[in-house]
């Protein structure tokens, strides 16, 4: 006989949503490849002006992944840093790190140099990409157990001349020479165009190392591989839902759980578009949403108040914007009553925390339990 509270807890369940998920059995640079196999022409990343199709931002990882592998000795299971602001070239070093069966240590790029230095020494890196104002924090050595080699990005070179957008005078400044034969030019390593090995396979190999501050001492590395990441990406995309029509706004600091996977691994495994800011900027994001037909959204409480408070809000088209979701703050309840009452809105609150790669629970998306 059945309890009479059996099933309570699934009253409010999404309908046609199972109770249960796989969890695909793969690396995320293998996902990649399925993604640009399938969507070869389509935006992958917006930015700047500029768009990266599937095909080439495939093409790119492999021949970075292949310069790691074969002209800096990155082998599987090395760390690598990367630090920078958002911008295509992250994504595409990211994955060119996973690629290559390495694993990503994304680091704060507000860090000091003593800060980067710890995160280096912790994770036992050798290498690090890096964007070139942020170079300053790289102490490199040739003693064994210091970081040895740099590739150096400017993220001029993924913005288009007419660009409008509103971008800091650091994301438009042009690639600085580099007089250093430890320091490798990101553009002129991928035009080399080299060919990685085999792809990796085991989705139980460690993929990134993300540091977080814990309670207690310096920052501890949390050790995620491929399957808890995807993990975490499969149930993400069902509950809220995402699908490979949903363009993505990726403004959330990509070296930050939010952001990465948010913003980067869960368009990028679905065949979607992410349209890419290198920093906050409201006008600059109603615009993006606006132009590029935006439908999801994942901010804190803070950024969704600043955008629908900017002055100019009421004089964009917003209506593409279907999903908005969130964390790290109770979003306040007026706040959610405009969103839902201007503009249909749920605004649906959720916590992860970097410990479980992002996104953890969540409120049903038509049932926001708010607060």
């Amino acid at each position: 006989m059945t309890a009479p509270s059996a099933g309570l807890h699934l009253r409010h369940w999404p309908e046609g949503l199972p109770h249960t998920l796989a969890v695909p059995r793969c690396t995320l640079p293998a996902a990649l490849r399925a993604s640009a196999a399938r969507h070869a022409d389509k935006p992958a990343i917006v930015y700047g002006g500029a768009t990266t199709s599937y095909a080439q931002l495939a093409q790119r990882v492999d021949a970075l992944a292949a310069y790691l592998q074969q002209r800096l000795g990155v082998n599987a299971g090395d760390r690598v840093l990367l630090i920078g602001q958002n911008g295509p070239q992250w994504v595409t070093a990211a994955y060119a790190v996973m690629r290559a069966g390495a694993v990503l240590v994304p680091v704060n790029p507000m860090s000091k140099a003593a800060e980067t230095a710890f995160h280096a020494e912790d994770s036992g890196a050798r290498v690090a990409i890096v964007a070139q104002e942020l170079l300053p924090q790289l102490t490199l050595g040739v003693a064994p157990g210091q970081l040895g080699a740099a590739l150096v990005w400017a993220y001029a070179d993924a913005i288009a001349a007419a660009a409008d957008d509103a971008l800091p005078d650091w994301a438009r400044a042009p690639a600085q020479p580099l007089n250093d034969a430890r320091l490798h030019a990101f553009e002129a390593v991928i035009a080399e165009g080299l060919v990685p090995g085999a792809m990796p396979e085991d989705a139980d190999a460690l993929a990134v190392l993300p540091y977080t501050s814990g309670t207690t001492g310096k920052p501890k590395g949390c050790m995620h591989t491929h399957r808890t990441l995807m993990a975490s990406l499969v149930t993400s995309a069902a509950w809220k839902p995402v699908h490979s029509d949903s363009v993505v706004l990726t403004v959330a600091p990509l070296f930050h759980m939010l952001g990465l996977q948010n913003g980067m691994n869960l368009p990028l495994v679905l065949g979607a578009t992410a349209v890419m800011m290198p920093r906050w900027h409201a006008a600059t994001a109603a615009a993006l949403i606006e132009r590029h037909r935006v439908s999801v959204w994942s901010a804190p409480p803070a950024m969704v108040i600043d955008l629908f408070s900017d002055p100019g809000i009421a004089q964009r088209e917003l209506s593409s914007l279907v999903t908005l979701t969130g964390g790290g703050a109770a979003m306040p309840d007026a706040v959610a009553a405009m969103l839902l009452q201007r503009h249909g809105l749920h605004y649906q609150e959720g916590y992860g925390l970097t410990e479980t790669a992002s996104f953890l629970h969540a409120n049903p998306p038509q049932r926001g339990k708010r607060q």
